[in-house]
């Protein structure tokens, strides 16, 4: 008996532990793999995302080739920012005033400069356009707010 009031405590704490430890990198809802794969559906095919190094890369590509590729940290941006521009039929979103968080490689011209800005192609109908700005700030939201969670599909 005096084993089992000394185990059984230690075996509560340790479940109560693991059930609140929830380590980095997790999400409820929809992932932010579901929502690149989404995202990789809606915009023009000759630009590509994929989750990288901790942030997203955006490959623009000409053909096979790819010629310019922009990294960003959803953490960094405005969420206020996404917005879609119907001249430039793009989205665009900017980093937080003051800052330079996209990461562009111009691959041709080896050139790497920070941006305040990332646009992204998207020519697409007015219900696929909502369903990108609403992925874009989940993808956004989803990186900054510790207790934010989304269920329902983009569109």
């Amino acid at each position: 008996m005096p084993f089992m009031n000394r185990v059984l405590p230690l075996i509560l704490l340790i479940g109560l532990f693991c059930s609140a430890f929830q380590p980095l990198g997790k999400e409820k809802g929809i992932t932010a793999k579901q929502t690149v794969e989404y995202l990789n559906s809606k915009i023009d095919p000759s630009v590509r995302m994929a989750l990288k190094k901790g942030g997203v890369m955006v490959s623009f590509m000409k053909g096979e080739f790819v010629f310019r590729q922009d990294l960003f940290y959803p953490e960094d941006f405005d969420v206020s920012t996404v917005k879609y521009v119907a001249e430039e039929e793009a989205f665009s979103m900017k980093c937080f005033k003051g800052s330079k968080c996209v990461d562009r490689n111009l691959i041709e011209q080896d050139i790497r400069r920070g941006y305040s800005r990332l646009a992204i192609p998207f020519d697409g109908d007015e219900k696929a356009r909502e369903g990108v700005r609403q992925a874009l700030i989940h993808l956004l939201r989803n990186a900054q707010e510790n207790d934010y969670s989304r269920t329902e599909p983009f569109e």
